[in-house]
């Protein structure tokens, strides 16, 4: 009783839970659709960037490294596990005295065999909380890896639409390139008939300046996305290879927000977050419990025999109590660490619930306004192309000056390369949503059944 009372007495906690979410709709308008059904490489309908995906899947490092985090919290889940087992010892042995010539080898003096299991009966549940915790922590891994498996989906989304944006606004430079070479010619053809000045020909030809210099930029920036894309699927750029879809092959993923509690149930980081409660909470049990005594059980049997003697064997059983009694300042100073780290994780849960919905809002809005401004650029493209011709026609036939053609030839050339901007901020936008929502593959990331 006496070592009870020293060990009893434990601390209580006052463990932090996290706060409810509020939110049930979104600010602005949206459709309110389902969560994406497909990957999205399906989704946009582009069987390379597909390829790409599977491949930064099974290769990027990034990814490789949450396993291995995963394949570490499942070994620590199983020691934790192991912890409330029965322990079993064997141990057994022989001597002999050497001396007498012509002595059996084997002809041994004594021989002996020992078998111990030791029991902890967990009374205050100090393994138990354990166990809790290392498989919490187990599933914390696998929503961490399925995490970074989302976001590195994503990354070589966008890189890879960017270097398909890029490609297609060198092949625009290059067909306003040409433009500029016949206008040249034009203007070199009006001036040996005196229509022409030689401010023209150099207005024209820095103007074609301009272009290949903005070619050359582009250039370098395709380059600088393919070595990107090679670091995301874990190549050697050196011998990294891209090959592209048809960008008029590809269709822009119509997404919309699900209400704020499913968004959050869907995301693995916000999971992994909560996971990460449920294991510092039972730190924060585990922590107490080491407060109060602990009763073990031990079962030791033994058969030996000597030289000339009977086999003879011996069973004992017994139990310990053990309590903590002048340990209170260290298991104090524990609980008060394990406390501080369950604050710690319900603040980062916070932390994480509203920074994914202020990303779910930005991802919404941004796709709203990107699909009005494609119509906007789609328009604004027609147009400057009609006033492009007709200004051409009209400088060919005298009636127009060079200055009207160049500034609707620029014009042109400036609205052709916004419209592939925005097509490409469009899917950008598409991305986020997706990202936002917590993806497919990520969201069907597979769960330990002790973890569930």
């Amino acid at each position: 009783m006496l070592m009870l009372v020293a060990g009893g007495c434990a601390p209580n906690v006052q463990v932090e839970g996290p706060r409810p979410i509020t939110s049930s709709q979104w600010s602005g308008e949206h459709d309110n659709r389902a969560t994406a059904q497909a990957n999205f490489a399906s989704l946009l309908k582009a069987p390379a960037l597909q390829a790409l995906t599977d491949r930064a899947l099974a290769n990027n490092s990034d990814v490789r490294i949450a396993e291995a985090r995963v394949a570490q919290s499942r070994a620590l889940s199983r020691a934790a596990r192991q912890a409330t087992l029965p322990e079993v010892t064997l141990a057994a042995g022989a001597n002999r005295r050497f001396g007498n010539s012509g002595s059996d080898p084997l002809d041994f003096n004594n021989a002996f065999a020992r078998v111990d299991v030791e029991l902890d009966l967990d009374l205050f549940g100090q393994l138990r909380a354990g166990k809790r915790a290392a498989v919490s922590r187990t599933r914390a891994a696998v929503l961490e890896r399925a995490a970074v498996a989302l976001v590195i989906e994503t990354d070589v989304a966008s890189a890879y639409l960017q270097h398909m944006a890029l490609a297609r606004r060198i092949a625009i430079l290059d067909t306003n390139i040409q433009r500029a070479v016949e206008l040249d010619r034009v203007i070199r053809v009006r001036s040996a008939a005196g229509d022409a000045t030689r401010v023209d020909q150099g207005l024209q030809a820095i103007r074609l300046l301009n272009l290949r210099e903005r070619r050359s930029r582009l250039l370098g920036a395709l380059d600088q996305t393919r070595t990107a894309l090679a670091i995301l699927t874990g190549s050697e750029a050196p011998q990294f290879s891209l090959s592209t879809d048809s960008l008029d092959s590809l269709e822009v993923p119509q997404l919309g927000l699900p209400a704020p509690r499913d968004l959050l149930a869907a995301r693995p980081d916000v999971l992994a977050a909560e996971a990460l409660i449920e294991a510092a909470n039972g730190d924060v049990a585990q922590a107490r419990a080491a407060f109060y005594p602990k009763l073990g059980v031990s079962v030791q049997g033994l058969i030996e025999t000597a030289a000339g003697t009977p086999l003879g064997q011996s069973v004992s059983i017994g139990s310990s109590l053990l309590a903590p009694i002048f340990s209170r300042g260290r298991l104090q100073s524990a609980l008060q660490l394990a406390s501080a780290v369950n604050v710690e994780a319900v603040e980062r849960y916070r932390q994480k619930i509203v920074a994914a919905l202020a990303e779910a809002e930005d991802a919404q809005s941004a796709a709203q306004r990107s699909a009005e401004r494609a119509i906007l650029l789609n328009a604004i493209v027609e147009e400057a192309r009609l006033t492009a011709r007709l200004a051409n026609v009209r400088y060919i036939e005298g009636e127009e000056d060079l200055l009207s053609v160049l500034d609707a030839q620029t014009s042109l050339s400036d609205a052709e390369d916004a419209q592939v901007t925005g097509w490409q901020e469009r899917l950008f936008a598409q991305i986020a949503l997706y990202r936002s929502m917590g993806g497919y593959s990520a969201r069907s990331a597979e769960v330990p059944v002790a973890a569930r």
